[in-house]
């Protein structure tokens, strides 16, 4: 599950990690861009805060810096 909420001055992502897959080194990561262009992508400034947790997986929702009128978010996983 992963849905975007455009909060007043802080667009957010929230999605579900799986517990057993970041001990194992799967890495997830937010990334945000203003224009889409392939080397535009950033993650400064993303905040992260778990909102919900169960014995198999976290709930995650992370801010994104305040910026341009558009923003897009990305979410990112890769395997170690």
């Amino acid at each position: 599950m992963i849905s975007v909420c455009d909060v007043p001055g802080s667009p957010q992502l929230t999605y579900k990690r799986v517990k057993r897959a970041v001990l194992a080194g799967l890495l997830y990561e937010v990334e945000w861009s203003d224009t889409l262009a392939a080397d535009s992508w950033s993650v400064s400034g993303v905040s992260e805060r778990v909102v919900g947790s169960t014995s198999t997986a976290e709930t995650v929702v992370a801010s994104i810096p305040a910026g341009a009128e558009r923003r897009f978010l990305r979410l990112c996983v890769t395997a170690p």
